[in-house]
């Protein structure tokens, strides 16, 4: 009998407007969650907010020891970069 996978999801939202920045959810496999908002003290872009609030959500998931993840997020841009069916170009 194989042992069952204990997913964590991380759920991120970069949204940028006057009410904050961005905003991250880990859940745990036993529904444990811990919530986190980012704010900016300068203009930024929905995807770069997104990008930042992905990076700390990720360290987040490496603090709490976490081995599987699924990450959610709203941007295509973001997951799409993430799956490698987009590249990124250098200016």
């Amino acid at each position: 009998m194989r042992a069952q996978c204990l997913w964590w999801k991380l759920f991120v939202d970069g949204s940028s407007n006057e009410k904050g920045s961005g905003a991250k959810i880990l859940e745990s496999p036993n529904k444990v969650i811990l919530e986190q908002s980012l704010w900016f003290e300068f203009e930024t872009t929905n995807n770069q907010v997104e990008y930042k609030v992905l990076i700390v959500g990720l360290r987040l998931v490496e603090e709490v020891g976490a081995k599987h993840l699924k990450s959610l997020s709203d941007s295509k841009l973001v997951t799409s970069q993430l799956n490698e069916d987009y590249q990124t170009k250098d200016p």
